[in-house]
């Protein structure tokens, strides 16, 4: 359940940033291209939200950005943090508090059966989708049966020919069932599997009639109710984003203006003037009813006249491909700088393990140390000598007299010289592994390294290095001659987590060499 929500939140971070762009220019693209492109960028963008998971798409739409390129000289900074020139910015990633996966306390100080804070959030997003899917689901089915009991299938011969001929005009081989029902408010397809055409207990004119039949059979020969369908899922997994909800409203007006634009296709303008005249005489109806699952439209009086307004422009409008293309291209370039992880907490436990060891090593000493230390003041405050005293706190500190110079015989540290060097060697090998150079790897390995030399493989892009071991913070033990640093990276392959290259070093007469490289996440 946790990894789904961070997926939702990660898709909704870089999807709704499109979405804003185009509610943004809504009024520029509807001047200037037909409004059936932005209706499927809508659908796009849709899809994009109701499949929310990392697709093929990112490895390679980060390749399209040419600052991402790993041929470039490595740098470093003062952070000790490996950058890349050509880099004026890194993938964005939204890291979780550690705060949302603590486990919450009781009033007892107890644990609550390990739920969190992110396990509450999951269970409320949940609830309010199954809420959001029960209202409309049900209303929609309570009105269906509501038709089917009331309505009445049309016998009048005139408007049966006139929705055959409509229907073949617009190539509709299967049937559409028209019934009048009195509890339609405004005439609507629906049904997913098998069609009806709903019209009100109301008398029209024939000119009426072939509007309304011909701008309902466009819905149903583009499928719309399934559109419709789409954006309601996608507003009940959502539904805690605001832009997912004028979204959906945008999208039910821009199908709505490109089933006017294919009525009217053709058309001259007295055509498409009795056009709006229809429309308009629709309008004395109040819509109290909404339903989301048919193509019903309850816009109201501006909605109308932004219709009216599409539908009598004499301004040719551009074909909107590029726009589509766009919003693809864009999706998926967000989609692939847009991260979602755990904070620090994750990132320990995929530390290497002989780092850890040796962490853990330190550790254990200083606190038996500190334990000595404590043990040599109880005795010294029950009357030992000073001298006594200070020659037990200089054995607690450093050891036995007798075993400091096996000590220091056995346990050995880098010095700064040995860093710079091993910063430097691992620099140039490190450029070349990540560049696939397997031929220049070779002079940086032990006369002792055993098994296949090897370059990184990868199809994602590398970013955001830091060297583990080499620092002043660092262990930088030599345990039985040899010493363990690793470079910490992330590869946008594997979009949450990072990944580390270990490298276990022996020194020869030459200098440091590499007796061992591996990756590991």
């Amino acid at each position: 359940m946790t990894a789904i929500c961070l997926a939702l939140f990660r898709a909704s971070v870089s999807t709704s940033l499109v979405v804003a762009v185009l509610i943004l220019l809504t009024p520029l693209l509807n001047r200037r291209y037909a409004a059936k492109w932005k209706y499927l960028a809508w659908i796009f963008l849709a899809l994009r939200l109701l499949v929310p998971f990392g697709g093929t798409y990112g490895p390679w739409a980060m390749d399209f950005l040419p600052q991402r390129k790993a041929q470039t000289t490595p740098v470093w900074g003062d952070a000790d943090t490996w950058t890349e020139k050509g880099l004026p910015f890194g993938r964005i990633m939204v890291e979780i508090p550690p705060q949302m996966t603590a486990p919450l306390s009781g009033e007892n100080g107890k644990n609550n059966g390990g739920m969190t804070l992110l396990d509450l959030a999951a269970a409320v997003w949940m609830l309010g989708s199954l809420g959001f899917f029960s209202v409309h689901f049900g209303s929609y089915f309570h009105y269906k049966r509501q038709v089917a009991k009331k309505g009445r299938p049309v016998g009048d011969r005139q408007i049966l020919c006139l929705l055959s001929r409509l229907r073949g005009e617009l190539h509709i081989r299967y049937n559409v069932q028209m019934l009048e029902c009195s509890i339609a408010e405004s005439p609507l397809i629906l049904g997913f599997f098998k069609p009806i055409l709903v019209l009100p207990e109301e008398s029209y004119s024939q000119e009426e009639l072939f509007f309304i039949l011909k701008h309902e059979l466009v819905h149903v020969k583009r499928g719309d109710v399934y559109g419709k369908l789409l954006f309601v899922i996608v507003n009940g997994i959502y539904w805690f984003h605001p832009l997912i909800w004028i979204m959906r409203k945008e999208a039910a007006m821009d199908m709505e203006l490109s089933c006017d634009e294919r009525v009217t296709q053709g058309a001259g303008y007295e055509v498409r003037k009795a056009y709006t005249e229809t429309l308009l005489s629709m309008l004395h109806r109040q819509c109290t009813k909404r339903l989301s699952l048919t193509t019903q439209f309850y816009g109201g009086k501006r909605a109308m006249k932004k219709r009216f307004q599409n539908i009598l422009s004499k301004r040719k409008k551009k074909n909107g491909m590029a726009l589509f293309l766009g919003t693809i291209l864009l999706t998926a370039c967000l989609g692939a700088l847009v991260g979602c992880s755990l904070e620090e907490e994750g990132r320990e436990a995929k530390e290497p393990v002989g780092v850890k060891e040796l962490k853990e090593e330190a550790l254990s000493e200083a606190e038996k140390s500190a334990e000595q230390a404590e043990h040599t003041r109880q005795q010294g405050e029950e009357g030992l000598s000073g001298e006594e005293t200070e020659a037990m706190g200089r054995e607690a500190f450093h050891g036995p007299k007798g075993n400091q110079e096996a000590q220091t015989e056995g346990t050995e540290y880098l010095s700064a010289e040995d860093c710079r060097e091993i910063r430097n060697m691992v620099d140039v090998f490190a450029k070349a592994y990540f560049d696939g150079n397997t031929d220049a790897l070779q002079g940086f390995l032990s006369s002792t390294y055993e098994g296949k030399i090897e370059g990184y493989e990868s199809t994602g892009a590398v970013s955001d290095f830091t060297w583990k071991g080499l620092s002043d913070t660092d262990d930088k033990k030599i345990k039985e001659g040899r010493a363990i640093v690793s470079l910490e990276f992330r590869d946008s392959t594997y979009e949450d987590m990072f990944l580390y290259v270990t490298f276990v070093l022996v020194r020869e007469e030459d200098g440091w060499k590499i007796e061992f490289y591996g990756v590991e996440g």
